[in-house]
């Protein structure tokens, strides 16, 4: 009896024991334990829901759809947010007016499956240049503006697209330096042996150090576009009245030198013939050619002739 009785206390307790102890040592059953995980639950989604509706994309880079594609990709995976559909709606609600035309098919009848990959795949279509397009604008319009030239390299392999990788870097080099002023060429063009990468890098330098110098002439500041032209522009006038008298004046000198070459040859044939009837005929002495030219030895005479002596050259 003693050692029943003893055992009795030690099972009662063991049968009263809690199944688990929480922080402030209340008792937790399986019931209490099951609706505190799907509470703490309730509470992760709603916080998804809630950074879900506070989350906004950028409005859409028309001019580099897939890079904004891997921008906002980012920000998902950051905000948590994984489903196709959400994906599709914060998508659309970047769109400005004229992006979302090109894609009203895929709006207006959203596919069941994986809307947003098939939207992302349209607009990353349909938005991107032709590879035509674009070696054209890299060939005819691509110019530095107010970028640095490293950006212009990155806008310029951007162009290129996966030609970048095959293309000759040396025509890439080529295209890169006509693109710069013409003193920052100058400066690289010493530099043959460095990758396009080290030129952009070295032109940057440059650019920071000599931008009033090398800058300023090539992009004028606008505000004062106005007042530099009307300074400018009597000068300009002026100018080109004196041009165009100067070159009204040496037309004309020009003229008459051609009519002065070729005056002495028309009169050397047209004079010569009456230079000589003159010469052989009576001078104002009275004395023919022949004897003002033989004297005594004269074996001829024209008359008239004084010549005291003309009768016996006659004979």
């Amino acid at each position: 009896p003693g050692i029943s009785d003893a055992k009795t206390p030690s099972s009662s307790v063991k049968a009263s024991t809690p199944l688990a102890l929480n922080p402030w040592n209340r008792p937790i059953t399986r019931r209490t334990f099951t609706q505190s995980i799907m509470s703490h639950s309730e509470d992760s989604s709603a916080a998804v829901a809630v950074a879900s509706i506070n989350f906004k994309l950028p409005e859409f880079w028309s001019s580099d759809s897939e890079l904004w594609f891997l921008t906002i990709e980012s920000s998902f995976r950051k905000n948590k947010i994984t489903s196709q559909q959400s994906k599709f709606d914060h998508v659309v609600s970047s769109l400005p007016q004229t992006v979302a035309a090109v894609v009203r098919d895929i709006l207006r009848a959203p596919p069941q499956d994986m809307p947003y990959d098939m939207l992302k795949a349209k607009l990353i279509r349909r938005t991107t240049e032709s590879e035509q397009r674009r070696l054209q604008q890299l060939l005819t319009s691509e110019e530095l503006g107010d970028r640095k030239p490293s950006e212009l390299l990155r806008r310029m392999e951007q162009l290129l697209g996966d030609k970048a990788n095959t293309l000759d870097a040396s025509i890439l080099r080529e295209l890169f330096l006509q693109r710069l002023p013409t003193q920052v060429r100058m400066i690289l063009s010493t530099s043959a042996t460095d990758s396009v990468e080290t030129l952009a890098r070295m032109a940057d330098q440059i650019m920071d150090v000599n931008t009033p110098n090398v800058c300023q002439l090539t992009h004028p500041n606008p505000s004062h576009r106005t007042s530099l032209l009307e300074e400018i522009l009597p000068q300009l006038l002026e100018s080109n009245k004196v041009l165009t008298s100067t070159v009204a004046h040496l037309s004309e000198d020009l003229k008459q030198l051609r009519l002065d070459t070729r005056r002495p040859t028309t009169r050397q044939v047209s004079d010569s013939p009456p230079r000589r009837r003159r010469s052989r005929s009576a001078n104002s002495s009275g004395t023919c050619w022949y004897h003002r030219t033989f004297g005594n030895r004269a074996r001829r005479c024209e008359s008239p002739c004084t010549f005291q002596e003309n009768k016996q050259a006659r004979r």
